[in-house]
């Protein structure tokens, strides 16, 4: 019962490292994206 715990523990951060890994992703894609339109309007 208890090593199950540990493992689900275990288990539960390395799904909340992902989640945490993608979220940051994908807050720098859309910096970038926003970036790159306001480069794209001063260019033009």
């Amino acid at each position: 019962m208890l090593n199950i715990e540990k493992t689900g523990s275990i288990y539960a951060y390395k799904e909340i490292k992902i989640m945490s890994n993608v979220f940051t992703y994908f807050v720098f894609v859309r910096e970038m994206m926003h970036h790159l339109r306001v480069e794209k309007i001063q260019i033009i």
